[in-house]
């Protein structure tokens, strides 16, 4: 008996079995494009807990224990908890707490047991207003990047900071009260401080459109030596105008040479100049253009110089990359010693002691395991840089624990945000739940990766809760923030995979690669394409079995 579907394509054209194959090919379409439901948000949990009065849990909030033994900090989680369990010997402690949208709490006293927990130290945050603006070139009026922008209420009582993204914008939501502020570019690479007062900030809400344009410094540079000629690192060099509304401040390289290049208006200035605590004759009547450089401004001041040093620098950061301060770092070697302390930035110079030779460069910090370099080579009069550290904390069970909750005021404020992967007739929503800006997302297919950038006010703690639908990327997931790889805490339904992150804010690059991806061609085109390819083998075969007449 003849197969019915093969006697009844005999009777058909070559065109009817094309008008079938797409007609199913549209019918396949439909049903592959189908959105996947979007779930709820979810991430993993921790010890301790940071809520609102309401017991809304505070993400994202940074905690840091620090003493005279120690230090440690940790930072909640989408749950809200917390538990600071490294780097903590026994000793007394302050903690404190830094979190967007809140005012900064502390408590002092706290005491720490090596091998016990301390718990309970609980918090109730405040809110917090919100200043946002622009900072601009005056002249082109482009967005300038990386400028400090502070806050400080007019009693002093209340200030926080932010940095400006590529586009000049800037947020400040941490530690403002109620109050009045001046909002400040402070000390400009390239441009002169710009102020603006009498900003007025309520708790809870935003003031926006406090923008700042920059006009271009002037620029002073000379030299500082000795009577004898001897160059003289690191003395202060201080320019101020004959009104007082213009200032710059640099300090002197291993040569003796500075270049005051920020805060300098046009006008006529005093520049002052002092090594330890000796101070150079002013030179007065010092003449300044915005924009251009004024040279030559030197200055002779009788000591006796220190013996000829090379200089030593890098920067001292935690196993996270987080600048770590005040570690105190040491170079020591048969041609000199020489010692510094790093600064907020986590960054040091030794720039005395040092003669020509080898040394070893060793590094501590309370709560870290202390790190060296040997091998490092010094010239006199030249600097050796990138001598940089990456302190490991003490581990668990040599530090003692420190846990609590942390209360505060509901904010209102929605964090999620929503971004559509359009691939080919598919839409695949990934939302992201963070308490930073979050900007210029991508999803690279080749590499399986979606990317994007986030930003947030300096010395606060981020979050990132993230849902991925499993038909764009699955398998083991990899998190790299600027190209360093961080832990995240996974979980997953049959739909998405949930992946919960933190960091320390500044503008920072995320990176989410996945071992699988949604496929080049998505299964709407290649469905439709098999069964087109399967119909045309039907047509070949039967027309080879079909009998000769």
């Amino acid at each position: 008996m003849k197969n019915l579907f093969f006697e009844h394509m005999e009777g058909w054209t070559f065109s009817r079995v094309i008008a079938l194959a797409l007609l199913l090919a549209l019918l396949l379409s439909a049903l592959t494009t189908l959105t996947p439901n979007e779930p709820p948000l979810v991430a993993g949990s921790s010890s301790g807990g940071v809520y609102s009065e309401d017991g809304v849990p505070v993400a994202g909030a940074m905690v840091t224990a620090s003493g005279p033994e120690g230090s440690g900090f940790a930072t909640t989680d989408s749950t809200g908890q917390y538990s600071i369990s490294e780097g903590l010997e026994s000793g007394t402690y302050t903690v404190s707490v830094i979190a967007l949208n809140y005012l900064r709490a502390e408590e002092e006293g706290v005491a720490v047991t090596v091998g016990e927990e301390t718990q309970n130290v609980d918090f109730h945050l405040q809110l917090s207003g919100r200043i946002s603006g622009k900072v601009t070139d005056a002249t082109s009026g482009t967005g300038i990047e990386n400028i400090m922008v502070m806050a400080v209420s007019s009693d002093g009582e209340y200030s926080w900071w932010a940095t400006t993204d590529s586009n000049g914008d800037y947020s400040i939501a941490t530690n403002l009260a109620t109050s009045t502020y001046n909002v400040t570019a402070f000390n400009p690479e390239g441009y002169v401080t710009e102020r603006i007062s009498g900003v007025e900030v309520t708790a809870g809400e935003e003031t926006t459109g406090v923008n700042l344009a920059l006009e271009p410094s002037g620029i002073i540079s000379g030299t500082v030596t000795t009577t004898d000629g001897d160059p003289l690192a690191n003395a202060t060099v201080t320019a101020v105008s004959g009104d007082g509304q213009y200032y710059g401040f640099t300090t002197t390289d291993v040569s003796g040479n500075y270049s005051i290049s920020s805060g300098l208006g046009t006008g006529t200035y005093t520049v002052y100049s002092i090594y330890d605590t000796s101070p150079a004759i002013p030179a007065s009547g010092v003449e300044v253009t915005a924009g251009e450089e004024t040279s030559g401004v030197n200055f002779l001041i009788a000591v006796s110089p220190p013996p000829p040093s090379g200089a030593i620098s890098g920067r001292v950061t935690d196993g996270e990359g987080n600048p770590i301060q005040e570690a105190g770092v040491t170079a020591s070697g048969a041609a000199g010693y020489g010692s510094a302390t790093t600064d907020e930035n986590g960054d040091y110079l030794i720039f005395e002691g040092l003669g020509t030779g080898n040394y070893t460069v060793q590094v501590s910090a309370a709560g870290f395991e202390s790190q060296n370099i040997t091998g490092v080579e010094v010239e006199v009069e030249k600097e050796t840089e990138n001598i940089d550290f990456q302190l490991e904390r003490m581990p668990p069970e040599e530090s003692g624990t420190i846990s609590g909750t942390v209360s505060g005021e509901p904010t209102g404020v929605d964090l999620t945000q929503v971004f559509d992967v359009v691939w080919g007739d598919s839409n695949y929503p990934v939302a992201i739940k963070s308490n930073s800006t979050i900007s210029n997302f991508k999803f690279n297919q080749s590499r399986a990766e979606i990317s994007f950038n986030v930003t947030g006010s300096s010395a606060t703690a981020g979050y990132c809760n993230i849902s991925i639908p499993t038909d764009l990327l699955w398998g083991t997931y990899t998190v790299y923030i600027e190209e360093i790889e961080v832990q995240a805490t996974e979980t997953s339904n049959s739909t998405h995979t949930f992946l919960h992150f933190t960091y320390q804010h500044s503008t920072k690059t995320v990176y989410i690669q996945a071992t699988d991806v949604v496929p080049e061609f998505p299964s709407a085109i290649l469905l439709p394409l098999l069964v087109i390819a399967t119909l045309f083998a039907t047509i070949l075969t039967m027309r080879k079995r079909k009998p000769t007449p």
